[in-house]
């Protein structure tokens, strides 16, 4: 009897783990989801490295990817295969996440250079080269309590997927010849439980269909290179955005013809737009050049159509805050919330922000530098200053411009005066007849090696 006690004992506390176990929650180490497609997936946190590809799994926690972000990106068990089932684990954020997020990024163009920065959820291509290299940043108010970032790869042809980078860092080879056959974009952190980030891109000329959370957007090992890609950063379980193909087309993306042997220089117009803008434009029409208009967002309600006709011309439109102040005196917030307010205003007339910034008296002490930095701007100054708004003189605006003029200059004026307009009225067709182009400061930029967000660029004089 003693015997038979003790079996059932063992017997009822055998049934009882097991129906504990069955009972239990999954392990904490197995993240299970469900990719975009509808096809499941499972992530092992304690998988060791890739032999597939370099997706971020564990292997890749030196690039910064944490090994409990697995649910941002392809898993280590998927490899090149990308995060077709790996979605997030479905958990609800535990922070508020209701500010804003997006995404900037660039190209870096064979022959060509970098490509300006685009605002989230346009498309950025070309198809008289192809690009080497990519990097992205994240634009919006994460508050400093949110950890997270967003990182990257891109497959090189003939070498395979590069490392992980993050936060504006190229992932590619800049000065290489080996084109991009895709790219894979992701978020870590908390920013993984609130957001979802989309990626598509074109290859042979045709956009592909959207995929997120670092799956493989192109097609790898067939030969063919992507022309562009499109970023667009959304809440969690949200879609982006449609925006019409005539709009993402008149995203800045230094499409005019630029010969890179020749000398060029980039006319930049402050305080606008304005009424003499007209005048700058007509000038400019008349032979063929293109400027960089630095907006005050306060003053671009009441002047839509000028707006879109510096867009028809192929010119740029820059940001120069909403109001105006010296940024660095103004807290990172309200520097952030001077460049949104006006990106917000220029976006709702142009379907998408300024592509390059220019602060108020070149002021970018303090946090400025910083907070450009993370928004992927840099901090576009001057190598000519024309003090136009001091003389308000034609004359003397003129020989400021052509007594110092050289190849790689960035000449700063106003478009608030008349004086200015009639100024450019009469060097624009003398600098061209000198032989120089005029192209905006991103074709100058892309012609000459690029511009780094976060640093204060005055010229690319040779």
């Amino acid at each position: 009897m003693r015997n038979t006690w003790k079996r059932m004992l063992s017997f009822l506390a055998a049934a009882a783990v097991m129906f504990a176990f069955a009972s239990a929650p999954a392990s904490a180490d197995t993240v299970v989801g469900v990719g975009p497609d509808g096809s499941a997936g499972q992530q092992s946190q304690s998988a060791g490295p890739q032999s597939a590809g370099p997706g971020p799994g564990t292997a890749q926690n030196t690039a910064g990817t944490p090994a409990a972000q697995n649910s941002a990106g392809p898993s280590a068990e998927q490899g090149s295969a990308g995060a077709q089932g790996a979605a997030s684990s479905g958990a609800a954020a535990s922070y508020d996440n209701s500010f804003a997020l997006s995404a900037n990024y660039a190209m870096f163009f064979h022959n060509t250079g970098w490509g300006n920065w685009s605002p989230d959820n346009q498309r950025v291509y070309r198809t008289s080269t192809y690009p080497t290299a990519f990097k992205a940043v994240l634009a919006g108010a994460q508050p400093a309590t949110v950890s997270g970032t967003i990182q990257y790869q891109v497959n090189v042809s003939g070498t395979g997927w590069s490392a992980v980078a993050e936060n504006g860092q190229p992932a590619g080879n800049e000065g290489g010849t080996a084109p991009l056959e895709a790219v894979r974009v992701w978020l870590n952190g908390d920013l993984a439980s609130g957001f979802d980030v989309y990626t598509m891109v074109m290859t042979g000329g045709q956009w592909g269909n959207w995929v997120m959370n670092g799956q493989d957007a192109g097609e790898i090992g067939t030969g063919k290179h992507i022309d562009g890609v499109r970023i667009a950063v959304v809440k969690k379980g949200a879609q982006p955005a449609e925006v019409p193909e005539t709009a993402a087309a008149a995203v800045y993306s230094g499409g005019g013809s630029v010969d890179p042997s020749r000398p060029m220089i980039a006319l930049t117009f402050d305080d606008g737009p304005a009424a003499p803008d007209n005048r700058i434009l007509a000038a400019l029409e008349a032979v063929g050049g293109r400027a960089t208009f630095f907006m005050v967002g306060q003053n671009v309600k009441g002047h839509p159509d000028i707006i879109r006709r510096m867009m028809a011309d192929g010119c740029e439109l820059g940001n120069h805050s909403w109001s105006h102040p010296q940024l660095n005196k103004l807290s990172a917030g309200e520097v952030r919330s001077q460049i949104n307010r006006t990106n917000d205003a220029i976006a709702a007339v142009a379907g998408h922000g300024a592509t390059v910034m220019r602060c108020p008296y070149g002021a970018t002490g303090g946090s400025v530098k910083s907070v450009l930095g993370d928004m992927g701007y840099a901090s576009i100054l001057w190598s000519i200053d024309t003090l136009d708004w001091k003389t308000r003189n034609a004359s003397s605006t003129v020989s400021s411009v052509l007594n110092n003029v050289k190849d790689g200059d960035i000449i700063l004026m106003h478009s608030l005066y008349g004086a200015t307009a009639e100024a450019v009225e009469t060097m624009v067709p003398e600098l061209v007849r000198r032989g120089y182009q005029l192209v905006t400061v991103s074709e100058l930029a892309a012609a000459r090696g690029g511009m780094k967000a976060g640093t204060n660029i005055g010229s690319f004089r040779k």
